[in-house]
C-alpha cells in the first residue's frame, strides 16, 4: 500500500491586522465561509484581527485514489509533526512594477532602490527572519533576533512610519496543525522620502510576506516522511469578505493547470491545445458563481448598482424558456462578455467593466477556462442542476475544500500590480507538473525552471501595501477594496468607501478605520452594507 503526504491548503492566505498577535482568527477553511465573531469583523477593542492561515497534513493512498485523503494528527501512531516556515518580504529589492510589460515588471530590468548596490544589497533591502521550525504545541516568532543561528536580514533604521521588526509568528496546536499569523500592517521608510507612486516607492517597506511551508511526519515507530510542501501568503485585509470576485485566484490557477498541466483532461485536449466542445458544465457549480459575482459588484461599485438582475431559474433551464421574453438569455449575456484575448479592446461596453493589468488602457477579462464554460452554457451545452441551495453548506474539512476556501477569497486580477499576489501566478512553470495547484519551492528539482524563493510571490506588489487601497478607488478589486458603498438599506446615493482619505500618506494609518461591507437582511432581500467604520465621515 503506497501512501504519500501533502500539506493543505496548498496555498494558504493570512492577512495583516492591527489586533493582538494571539487574538488572530483562522481564515476560511470551507468554501463560502465568512470569518467573523458575532457578526463583527473587528474585535472587542475595535481592532482588525489578523487572519491566520492554518495548515494540516493529509495522507493519500494510491490504492484508493477516489477516497478522501485522511488528515494526519498526533496520536498513538504519530509522535509529532515538524513544521518549517520561511517568510520573507522582497519588495524593496525587486524589479520595479511596470504595467505595460507582459510580466508586470520593468522590461529594462530597472530595480527598486537601484541606488543601493553591492554584495549587501539583499541584506539591506529584503526583510528575512530566516526559516523557523516548530515541532509540538507552542509558538515561534518571525521576529528580529529570534532565529538562533539562522542568518537574518532586517532593513533600517527607519526614518518615517513604523519600524519593522517582525513578520508575525507560527503556532502549533496539540493535534499537529500549524497556523501562520502575519504582521500588524506596518509600513515605514528608511529614507524619509514621500510616497510618490502607486507601486514603486523607494526607501519604503511593509510587513506583508510570503514563503514556503514544509512538514515532516515523525511516526511512533521511528519512520519519518516529508509531506509535499505548501506556500503561505500574508496579504492586506479584505474589506468585503462576503462577496466573491468575478475571477478568483483559484480560477487563475485552475485555468493554468487545465491548459498546461492536464489537470482536467475531460475539459481540455492537450494534443490540440483546445477546450473540448462536448464538456457540459454544471450550472450551479461553474456558471452561477460567475453570474452571482457580477450581480454582487453592485454593493461595492456604483456603476454596477442595479445591473445584472438575472432570472437565475430561467437561466438554469435547458433550453432557455420562451415564456421569459423580457429576461436576458444566455446568448445575450455571453455576447456581452469580453473574450480573454480582447483585454486591450477600447470597447467599454463589454463585461466585466473593470480595469485590466495595464491600467485604464485595458480591461479585466475572465480566464480562458471561464470563458469556454460560459460559451458552452450559452449554446445549451450544460447540465441544468438548479437550485444551488438544496443542501446547507458542508462544514466538513477536506483537502480540496481547504485549497478552494483559501484561493476563492483572493482576487484573480487585475494584476495592476495585484492585491494578494502579482501576475507571476499566471506562469505555468511556477506550479508543480505532478501537483499543478502547488507552488514549486526553490529546492524543487522537478522541471527545468527553478522554483520560487521566499518572498517571490508578493515581490512585485505595491510597496507599501497601503497605496494599493488608495489607488484602487475605481474598477480594480471592488470585493477587496470597495469603491462605493451603502450605509443603510434606505439611504441615498452610494458613498465613497475611502471618504476622508486624501493621500497615500493618510492611508498608512487610515486603513485601520475603514468600514467593512457585511451581509444584512430585510424582510424582502439580503443586503451588503457598510458597517464598523471608525473614521469620521466629515472631511
Amino acid at each position: 500500500m503506497a501512501k504519500t503526504y501533502r500539506v493543505h491548503p496548498a496555498i494558504g492566505v493570512a492577512r495583516v491586522g492591527d489586533g493582538a498577535l494571539e487574538h488572530y482568527r483562522v481564515g476560511p477553511e470551507v468554501p463560502g465561509a465568512v470569518i467573523h465573531r458575532d457578526g463583527r469583523f473587528r474585535d472587542e477593542h475595535s481592532h482588525i484581527p489578523r487572519q491566520g492561515a492554518r495548515f494540516r497534513v493529509f495522507e493519500y493512498d494510491s490504492e484508493q485514489p477516489l477516497a478522501q485523503p485522511r488528515e494526519v494528527r498526533i496520536d498513538t501512531t504519530v509522535a509529532r509533526i515538524e513544521w518549517t516556515v520561511h517568510l520573507a518580504n522582497a519588495k524593496a529589492a525587486a524589479v520595479a512594477f511596470d504595467a505595460r510589460s507582459p510580466s508586470g515588471t520593468s522590461s529594462e530590468g530597472r530595480l527598486r532602490n537601484a541606488e543601493i548596490t553591492g554584495p549587501d544589497r539583499s541584506q539591506r533591502l529584503v526583510i528575512d527572519p530566516g526559516p523557523r521550525t516548530l515541532a509540538g504545541a507552542g509558538k515561534v516568532s518571525f521576529t528580529r533576533g529570534s532565529g538562533g543561528n539562522s542568518p537574518e536580514a532586517w532593513p533600517g533604521p527607519f526614518a518615517d512610519g513604523s519600524g519593522i521588526t517582525s513578520l508575525g509568528a507560527m503556532f502549533c496546536d496539540p493535534t499537529g496543525r500549524m497556523t501562520v499569523v502575519g504582521g500588524e500592517g506596518r509600513a515605514g521608510s528608511i529614507s524619509g522620502s514621500e510616497l510618490c507612486h502607486m507601486a514603486n516607492n523607494d526607501g519604503w517597506f511593509d510587513d506583508t510576506a510570503d514563503g514556503p511551508v514544509n512538514a515532516r511526519v515523525v511516526f511512533a515507530d521511528g519512520r519519518v516522511v516529508r509531506a509535499a510542501g505548501a506556500w503561505v501568503i500574508v496579504a492586506p485585509p479584505r474589506y468585503a469578505p462576503g462577496l466573491r470576485s468575478l475571477v478568483t485566484l483559484w480560477d487563475v490557477l485552475e485555468d493554468g493547470a487545465v491548459r498546461h498541466h492536464r489537470l482536467r483532461p475531460e475539459l481540455f485536449d492537450s494534443e490540440t491545445q483546445t477546450f473540448r466542445p462536448d464538456y457540459r458544465p454544471s450550472f450551479v457549480g461553474e456558471i452561477y458563481p460567475v453570474l452571482k459575482a457580477a450581480t454582487d459588484y453592485g454593493w461595492v461599485n456604483s456603476s454596477a448598482a442595479g445591473r445584472h438582475q438575472w432570472d437565475y431559474p430561467a437561466l438554469a433551464q435547458n433550453p432557455f424558456p420562451s415564456t421569459c421574453p423580457y429576461c436576458w438569455s444566455p446568448r445575450q449575456i455571453f455576447k456581452r462578455i469580453r473574450p480573454p484575448h480582447e483585454w486591450n479592446n477600447a470597447d467599454s461596453t463589454g463585461m466585466p467593466f473593470l480595469w485590466g493589468d495595464a491600467g485604464r488602457d485595458s480591461y479585466h477579462t475572465l480566464t480562458p477556462l471561464q470563458h469556454h464554460l460560459l460559451k458552452q452554457w450559452s449554446t445549451g451545452q450544460f447540465t441544468s442542476d438548479w437550485p444551488p441551495y438544496a443542501a446547507e453548506m458542508s462544514s466538513q474539512i477536506t483537502a480540496r475544500g481547504l485549497d478552494l476556501a483559501a484561493l476563492q477569497n483572493c482576487a484573480g486580477g487585475a494584476f495592476h500590480p495585484g492585491f494578494e499576489v502579482s501576475r507571476i501566478v499566471r506562469n505555468p512553470n511556477l506550479m508543480s507538473p505532478s501537483d499543478p495547484l502547488r507552488i514549486r519551492h526553490a529546492d524543487d528539482r522537478e522541471g527545468a525552471v527553478p522554483g520560487l524563493q521566499p518572498g517571490g510571490l508578493t515581490a512585485h506588489l505595491a510597496v507599501p501595501w497601503q497605496v494599493t487601497l488608495f489607488h484602487g478607488g475605481n474598477y480594480w478589486w471592488p470585493t477587496h477594496r470597495p469603491n462605493q458603498v451603502r450605509r443603510n438599506a434606505n439611504g441615498p446615493l452610494m458613498e465613497e468607501w475611502a471618504r476622508g482619505i486624501h493621500s497615500r500618506e493618510e492611508m498608512l494609518d487610515g486603513w485601520r478605520g475603514l468600514g467593512f461591507v457585511k451581509a444584512a437582511s430585510t424582510a424582502s432581500q439580503r443586503l451588503f452594507l457598510e458597517d464598523e467604520r471608525l473614521l469620521p465621515d466629515a472631511d
